[in-house]
């Protein structure tokens, strides 16, 4: 028997309503209780739930996928790139040394308006090219190319005790030469204590500005590197630039892993006891090894070569709030920027290519104003005649040496 004006069970029992636990009773006109019609409105009342991802990607911004990140960037501009730990002011003193790239780094600085310390100079009334020849506005002082860690490390353990240092001198017959800073006069010095006496005046420059500087830029180059039976790392193998080649006291060293992170984690904490509150940029510098004695193929010597550096920078950039890393490394080796990159020689930066590497890292401290990127700007395609911008970079000159570009 049906009661008029009552929907049928059928009608309204779902399957929802199935996992209920309701005690259906019929009364003698065929309705429902009155407890059965408040759960079926509760059912149907219920707010829909929003499902939630099932896996931490589907929250991920664009800057984590290849397509949206890359793939389907312009090339003159990759979107969110590179986001500082650490403001980087106008006002600031920042200092660099490192691997010839970081030559571009501090000249692109002073050039933008910013607070490029240079320590170690001479007179602005002499010739610009003059001082460049003698290796001034080069870096902070007159260090010279540091490759490796190692190196940087034995520059401040020199500065913080001179009694530590070398008193190694190469000499030709008529002029002197610094072993660790072969090129700094390139026709040498009158006298082995003129020399010494420069190096001694660097090292005094690398601590005063360390002690004023606000940001100390580092930019990493080699693992390759050339020492002697003492216990001194020089910045290029004797002979090829000056000096004299002794196998009996002169060796090759390959840094691994270990011996790299040592080295910048020491050479770290030597400046931060100098300058408690100096913050430490690093970067990997993009140009490839001239020559190799690994006995490797040079694509593959370079590649572990800066795949070690890198690898090192960013555990070390990781584990501190004053430490950070700026990756120029990866912008000059993208693959839809690389062949743009380079010059000629697919080794060295080419002009427009520093312009792309440094407008990412404006952009980053938030120097909008200055920046060249945006929808609107195209990639500077290099000129097929285009030099170098003009940095110092000993490693180059190996390549004087290969047999078959005789």
């Amino acid at each position: 028997m049906k009661s008029e004006g009552y929907p049928q069970l059928e009608d309204v029992v779902t399957d929802e309503l199935s996992v209920l636990d309701i005690m259906i009773y019929k009364c003698i006109n065929g309705c429902y209780m009155i407890k059965i019609w408040t759960k079926l409105k509760k059912i149907m009342n219920k707010p829909e739930v929003k499902s939630k991802p099932e896996h931490p990607y589907a929250d991920l911004s664009m800057k984590a996928f290849w397509r949206t990140a890359i793939a389907d960037q312009p090339p003159n501009n990759l979107i969110s790139f590179w986001n500082p730990k650490f403001n980087i002011q106008k006002k600031d003193s920042i200092v660099t040394f490192g691997s010839c790239f970081a030559q571009n780094i501090g000249r692109e600085l002073c050039a933008r308006g910013y607070n490029w310390h240079i320590e170690e100079r001479l007179p602005q009334s002499i010739n610009s090219d003059i001082r460049r020849h003698y290796n001034y506005d080069s870096f902070s002082v007159r260090t010279g190319n540091i490759y490796t860690t190692s190196l940087l490390r034995q520059w401040l353990s020199w500065a913080l005790n001179n009694s530590t240092m070398s008193q190694e001198v190469w000499t030709d017959g008529c002029r002197f030469f610094d072993p660790f800073r072969p090129r700094i006069a390139p026709n040498g010095f009158e006298s082995e204590v003129e020399m010494l006496q420069s190096r001694k005046v660097t090292l005094s420059k690398l601590l005063t500005c360390i002690k004023s500087a606000d940001i100390f830029v580092f930019t990493l180059g080699l693992t390759e590197c050339w020492r002697n039976t003492d216990g001194y790392e020089y910045p290029m193998c004797p002979g090829t630039v000056e000096g004299s080649f002794d196998s009996s006291r002169h060796f090759f060293k390959n840094l691994d892993y270990h011996e790299v992170f040592a080295g910048l984690e020491s050479s770290i904490a030597m400046i931060r006891s100098i300058n408690a509150n100096v913050k430490v940029l690093l970067t990997v510098s993009p140009v490839p090894l001239t020559a190799t004695m690994s006995g490797k193929h040079v694509l593959e010597a370079t590649t572990y070569s800066k795949s070690i550096l890198r690898a090192v920078v960013g555990d070390l950039a990781s584990s501190s709030d004053y430490i950070d890393y700026f990756p120029s490394y990866e912008l000059a080796n993208w693959p839809c920027a690389r062949r743009n990159i380079f010059n000629e020689n697919l080794r060295t930066v080419s002009s427009s290519g520093v312009s792309f590497i440094m407008d990412h890292f404006f952009s980053g401290i938030g120097d909008d104003a200055i920046s060249n990127m945006g929808e609107d700007s195209k990639f500077i395609v290099r000129s097929p005649v285009e030099g170098d911008n003009g940095e110092e970079c000993d490693d180059a000159l190996l390549e004087a040496f290969s047999k078959d570009l005789k």
